[in-house]
């Protein structure tokens, strides 16, 4: 099992770079942690494609508690919004990308500096980007050069501070 970043003992060093272990899923994991109960994970998924993976650590963090639900997550990655696609566990405890997710997002997150995760206007975690780069370009069975371009399904929005 991955650590969570409530659990880490290195007292939140864990939070301040992406990781990536190679024996986890179809060709290695590269994940990041945030502060509190946060992890943003990304491996190749079984499509052939990438994969997201949110996973809180507490119980219904996500809020949905009963059967699998739906919905759509927001990442904001320096100043822009992309909106996925994911189906969340009834446990409330993890969402996985629901389809693959857009090439856009996954350049956005190996090239920016922070990230925060929202769902409609509630903001929960915000993660760094330092090494997502190198930890998410190691997944290259399912990142072929042509990924990010044939798959600008989910178009940035700009967010501005008004």
């Amino acid at each position: 099992m991955l650590p969570d970043a409530s659990s880490a003992s290195d007292g939140g060093a864990g939070t301040e770079r992406w990781h990536f272990v190679a024996g986890v899923g179809l060709e290695g994991q590269a994940y990041v942690l945030a502060k509190g109960p946060w992890r943003i994970e990304v491996e190749c998924g079984n499509g052939g494609g990438p994969a997201i993976t949110v996973v809180s650590s507490l119980p219904a963090k996500l809020g949905w508690l009963g059967e699998s639900k739906r919905t759509s997550l927001q990442f904001e990655i320096d100043g822009k919004r992309f909106n996925e696609d994911f189906e969340c566990h009834p446990d409330g405890m993890s969402c996985g990308s629901f389809g693959f997710p857009s090439g856009a997002l996954i350049g956005a997150m190996r090239r920016g500096s922070r990230m925060s995760l929202r769902h409609g206007d509630a903001f929960h975690a915000e993660f760094t980007l330092r090494g997502s780069g190198s930890a998410i370009s190691r997944l290259s069975a399912c990142l072929d050069p042509s990924f990010e371009k044939i798959t600008q399904t989910s178009q940035p929005e700009t967010t501005s501070s008004d």
